[in-house]
């Protein structure tokens, strides 16, 4: 079973596995989120330090489980 802790800042994720460091250095990919719409769907965005930039869109209902 793998544990994961996650802080906002902004429209930035910032998370760590449990035990681990908090993945919020230069070297580390960035992760950014926004809501999409009138809040249906949340867009989930990676910047890795090395490759391009990727996005996933994500439905709000399928989110919470309805």
């Amino acid at each position: 079973m793998w544990a994961y802790h996650c802080r906002l800042e902004g429209n930035r994720v910032i998370w760590a596995d449990e035990p681990g460091r908090w993945r919020q250095e230069a070297k580390d990919d960035k992760i950014f989120f926004e809501i999409v719409g009138t809040g249906e769907q949340l867009r989930i965005i990676k910047t890795p330090v090395n490759g391009p930039t990727t996005q996933e869109v994500f439905d709000r209902d399928k989110i919470l489980g309805h």
